[in-house]
């Protein structure tokens, strides 16, 4: 009986893994493909890989190539994901306009006319380098256009953090529950009493191996690490070096193709809560490619 009920077992599916992803989400793809029939615990000789493989296709058209590699009860789905067109094509008309508000200090332009020089303050969505084109005898035409625009921007930045805090304090208590997890249907193998307390809780799910195969039968544990909430207080002086940190991190992150060449910082103290604003001046390009929308 054993014998017969692990040959059984193997026509199911027990595993899907899907490898070659990066924008689309595991669980978006795992949940198309269980709309058309193929999932955990379906019965494998009933699924038509090579027509499943194409209804997959149509349904997510952010792929380009999809394929499903059966080794056992393990099916390996191969995805390959489609490279979106750029917003505008390379030839397609377009004017440049100003992403964002600031007074420019430095122009390049490639291709266009410019309708406005350097020293200028231009406010978002202002066209700086028209895509239009009027010739002698007034007959239009459209070219795409391009250019550098380097712009000094100021903005402000506000980051705050409560000094006040609570932090975790572990008493040394653990508790663990153990579940028969039968094709992820868990049956509690304790008396269920209400747990006193907060606690930390992890997961472990232990299924039965044989020949090298996962069973859909095993052991699911959860792990409480109970704790206490216990109030801490930050000095100014840590604050303002956590804060320092996040600005730091900003700066590397969202300002990293900008020249900061000035910064103003305040700092206020208000119900516990200690605010950083930083007043930022920055040079950087805002050429943004506008089309143009020709009727």
């Amino acid at each position: 009986m054993f014998i017969i009920f692990t040959g059984v077992m193997q026509c199911f599916v027990w595993e899907i893994e899907v490898i070659g992803n990066d924008k689309v989400k595991t669980s978006a793809i795992l949940s198309e493909l269980e709309q058309i029939g193929v999932h955990k615990f379906s019965f494998i000789p009933n699924i038509d890989f090579r027509m499943k493989k194409q209804e997959a296709l149509l349904n997510m058209p952010q792929l380009s190539w999809l394929t499903i590699n059966q080794r056992g009860c393990k099916l390996t789905v191969k995805v390959t994901e489609r490279a979106l067109a750029p917003l505008i094509r390379e030839n397609a008309p377009c004017d440049i306009v100003a992403s964002k508000t600031g007074q420019i200090r430095y122009m390049e332009v490639y291709n266009g006319t410019k309708l406005i020089g350097e020293n200028y303050t231009v406010t978002k969505g202002d066209k700086i380098v028209s895509g239009e084109l009027t010739d002698k005898n007034g007959k239009i035409s459209y070219l795409h256009s391009d250019a550098k625009i380097i712009a000094e921007v100021q903005f402000d930045k506000i980051l705050s953090v409560d000094i006040e805090q609570l932090s975790k304090e572990y008493t040394g208590k653990t508790k663990t529950r153990h579940f028969l997890n039968i094709f992820s249907f868990k049956l509690p193998l304790f008396i269920a009493t209400k747990l006193d307390g907060t606690a930390d809780v992890t997961s472990q799910d232990n299924p039965i191996v044989i020949f090298d195969k996962k069973l859909p039968i095993g052991i699911y544990s959860l792990h409480y690490n109970f704790y206490n909430k216990k109030p801490q207080k930050l000095s100014i002086e840590d604050a303002m070096e956590v804060l320092d940190n996040c600005f730091l991190q900003y700066e590397a992150t969202e300002l990293k193709d900008c020249a900061i060449i000035g910064r103003t910082k305040t700092e206020t103290l208000t119900n516990s809560v200690l605010r950083i604003n930083v007043a930022y001046i920055v040079e950087e390009d805002i050429a943004k490619k506008e089309p143009i929308i020709i009727s």
